[in-house]
């Protein structure tokens, strides 16, 4: 008797990562969410979750978030499970979510029908509702002359001073900052068209044009750094 047995087993890769304060988070191929800390190796995450369709991951304090195909956001919370944002906060349907950041345990999203900013989360580290909770996600005041959010990123300080913003990249090359109790943007001031940037850990911008690099101190003026 000759039985035998075939198996067609994909192994799993690593699409993208993540990092926050204190865990790291990753997707893999097949939609998993896994979550990490300082002190469990990559190959042993404290939680995974399975969501379909997850394209897109990233890191808070204790919490990591994440987007699918349809531009829905969803919360994995590591002691407490995975929970989908359903509306904003005039009653809609919160999707078409393109890009999701995470900023302490808030979370801020670019919307992709009008690039609009969205914000919400725990503690409000932002300081917009006086430091409660914002379960449903607000809006920004729109970037004047009615620009486009390309990507947003997050910079903070200890006991989140006035430094502690939401910087944007604007698909002409501006750069944009809410800043801590302030949802009305101000520009930065950087002498190029920008095409990425990046934020260090604390409020730290590195931004950069076809060949020059920019270190935007404090989320305000740009110092010249280099050029390629």
């Amino acid at each position: 008797l000759l039985v035998l047995f075939t198996t067609n087993m994909q192994a799993q890769t690593i699409k993208q990562v993540g990092c926050g304060e204190y865990i790291a988070v990753y997707l893999k191929s097949d939609s998993t969410v896994c979550v990490v800390n300082q002190s469990s190796p990559w190959s042993m995450p404290i939680s995974t979750y399975a969501v379909d369709s997850i394209i897109q991951v990233t890191g808070g304090q204790y919490h990591a978030a994440g987007i699918d195909a349809q531009g829905k956001a969803y919360i994995f919370n590591i002691n407490a499970g995975v929970s989908v944002v359903s509306v904003d906060s005039f009653g809609n349907p919160f999707r078409d979510n393109r890009q999701i950041k995470c900023l302490y345990q808030s979370n801020v999203t670019i919307r992709d029908n009008d690039s609009s900013i969205w914000y919400w989360g725990v503690d409000d580290a932002m300081n917009y509702r006086g430091g409660s909770t914002i379960a449903a996600p607000i809006k920004f005041t729109p970037i004047p002359g009615s620009r486009k959010a390309k990507k947003i990123e997050c910079v903070s300080t200890v006991g989140f001073s006035a430094a502690t913003a939401v910087i944007v990249l604007c698909t002409d090359g501006t750069m944009w900052r809410y800043t801590r109790g302030n949802r009305v943007p101000t520009q930065l001031s950087v002498p190029e068209t920008i095409l990425d940037f990046t934020c260090t850990a604390h409020y730290g911008t590195i931004a950069a044009s076809g060949t020059k690099l920019y270190s935007v101190e404090g989320g305000t003026d740009s110092r010249y750094v280099g050029t390629i």
